[in-house]
Protein backbone atom coordinates (compact mmCIF):
# COMPACT_ATOMS: atom_id res chain seq x y z
CA UNK A 1 0.00 0.00 0.00
CA UNK A 2 1.34 3.40 -1.04
CA UNK A 3 0.59 6.85 0.32
CA UNK A 4 -0.51 9.12 -2.55
CA UNK A 5 -1.11 12.87 -2.73
CA UNK A 6 -3.46 14.08 -5.49
CA UNK A 7 -3.27 17.76 -6.47
CA UNK A 8 -5.61 19.58 -8.86
CA UNK A 9 -7.35 22.94 -8.68
CA UNK A 10 -10.35 21.54 -10.59
CA UNK A 11 -12.52 20.02 -7.87
CA UNK A 12 -14.34 17.68 -10.26
CA UNK A 13 -11.07 16.22 -11.56
CA UNK A 14 -9.64 15.96 -8.05
CA UNK A 15 -12.70 14.15 -6.67
CA UNK A 16 -12.85 11.79 -9.68
CA UNK A 17 -9.20 10.83 -9.19
CA UNK A 18 -9.70 10.39 -5.45
CA UNK A 19 -12.78 8.23 -5.96
CA UNK A 20 -11.05 6.04 -8.56
CA UNK A 21 -7.93 5.44 -6.49
CA UNK A 22 -9.81 4.83 -3.23
CA UNK A 23 -12.36 2.46 -4.76
CA UNK A 24 -10.02 0.44 -6.92
CA UNK A 25 -6.83 0.22 -4.82
CA UNK A 26 -5.80 -0.12 -1.19
CA UNK A 27 -3.60 3.00 -1.35
CA UNK A 28 -3.87 5.72 1.29
CA UNK A 29 -4.99 8.90 -0.52
CA UNK A 30 -4.83 12.58 0.44
CA UNK A 31 -5.95 15.50 -1.71
CA UNK A 32 -4.88 19.12 -2.14
CA UNK A 33 -6.67 21.76 -4.22
CA UNK A 34 -3.65 23.97 -4.77
CA UNK A 35 0.09 24.19 -4.36
CA UNK A 36 -0.11 25.75 -0.90
CA UNK A 37 -2.19 22.84 0.45
CA UNK A 38 0.17 20.43 -1.28
CA UNK A 39 3.26 21.95 0.33
CA UNK A 40 1.61 21.71 3.78
CA UNK A 41 0.70 18.07 3.14
CA UNK A 42 4.24 17.30 1.97
CA UNK A 43 5.71 18.92 5.06
CA UNK A 44 3.53 16.86 7.40
CA UNK A 45 3.47 13.47 5.63
CA UNK A 46 5.69 11.06 3.76
CA UNK A 47 4.28 10.22 0.32
CA UNK A 48 5.34 7.48 -2.05
CA UNK A 49 3.70 9.26 -4.99
CA UNK A 50 2.40 12.72 -5.85
CA UNK A 51 0.08 13.24 -8.81
CA UNK A 52 -0.07 16.92 -9.71
CA UNK A 53 -1.76 19.08 -12.26
CA UNK A 54 0.57 21.51 -14.02
CA UNK A 55 -1.57 24.60 -14.56
CA UNK A 56 -2.81 25.93 -11.19
CA UNK A 57 -3.07 29.37 -9.62
CA UNK A 58 -0.28 30.65 -7.35
CA UNK A 59 2.00 27.60 -7.19
CA UNK A 60 2.06 25.68 -10.46
CA UNK A 61 2.88 22.02 -10.91
CA UNK A 62 6.35 22.83 -12.26
CA UNK A 63 7.27 24.48 -8.97
CA UNK A 64 5.86 21.55 -7.00
CA UNK A 65 7.72 18.99 -9.10
CA UNK A 66 10.99 20.85 -8.58
CA UNK A 67 10.28 21.17 -4.84
CA UNK A 68 9.50 17.46 -4.53
CA UNK A 69 12.50 16.26 -6.53
CA UNK A 70 14.84 18.53 -4.51
CA UNK A 71 13.35 18.02 -1.04
CA UNK A 72 11.64 14.61 -1.01
CA UNK A 73 14.01 12.24 -2.80
CA UNK A 74 11.94 9.08 -2.23
CA UNK A 75 8.71 10.57 -3.57
CA UNK A 76 7.79 9.86 -7.18
CA UNK A 77 5.75 12.24 -9.33
CA UNK A 78 3.14 11.87 -12.05
CA UNK A 79 2.29 15.09 -13.90
CA UNK A 80 -1.14 15.62 -15.45
CA UNK A 81 -2.30 18.42 -17.73
CA UNK A 82 -5.13 19.30 -20.03
CA UNK A 83 -3.45 22.26 -21.60
CA UNK A 84 -3.65 25.95 -21.04
CA UNK A 85 -2.41 28.70 -23.31
CA UNK A 86 0.12 26.31 -24.82
CA UNK A 87 -0.59 22.68 -25.76
CA UNK A 88 -0.59 20.21 -22.85
CA UNK A 89 2.02 18.08 -24.63
CA UNK A 90 4.56 20.87 -24.15
CA UNK A 91 3.75 21.23 -20.44
CA UNK A 92 3.99 17.48 -19.91
CA UNK A 93 7.30 17.28 -21.79
CA UNK A 94 8.75 19.99 -19.52
CA UNK A 95 7.37 18.22 -16.43
CA UNK A 96 9.18 15.05 -17.46
CA UNK A 97 12.43 16.92 -17.98
CA UNK A 98 12.32 18.44 -14.48
CA UNK A 99 11.58 15.21 -12.65
CA UNK A 100 8.14 13.70 -13.26
CA UNK A 101 8.50 9.93 -13.69
CA UNK A 102 5.31 9.68 -15.74
CA UNK A 103 3.01 12.06 -17.58
CA UNK A 104 -0.71 11.71 -18.30
CA UNK A 105 -2.69 13.93 -20.64
CA UNK A 106 -6.20 15.04 -19.65
CA UNK A 107 -8.82 13.84 -20.15
CA UNK A 108 -7.82 10.36 -18.98
CA UNK A 109 -9.78 7.34 -17.87
CA UNK A 110 -9.67 5.72 -14.47
CA UNK A 111 -7.83 2.78 -16.00
CA UNK A 112 -5.19 5.11 -17.49
CA UNK A 113 -4.68 6.74 -14.10
CA UNK A 114 -4.39 3.40 -12.31
CA UNK A 115 -1.98 2.08 -14.95
CA UNK A 116 0.22 5.16 -14.51
CA UNK A 117 0.21 4.64 -10.73
CA UNK A 118 1.13 0.96 -11.06
CA UNK A 119 3.94 1.71 -13.51
CA UNK A 120 5.34 4.55 -11.44
CA UNK A 121 5.26 2.56 -8.20
CA UNK A 122 6.56 -0.55 -10.00
CA UNK A 123 3.61 -2.67 -8.81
Amino acid sequence: MAKILLIDDDDAVLRAMEKTVKRRTDHDVMVAQDGHEAKRALKNNIFDLVITDIIMPDIEGFELITHITNSYKGTKVIAISGGGKIASNYYLMVAEKIGAEKIVKKPFSGDELLDAIKQTLNL
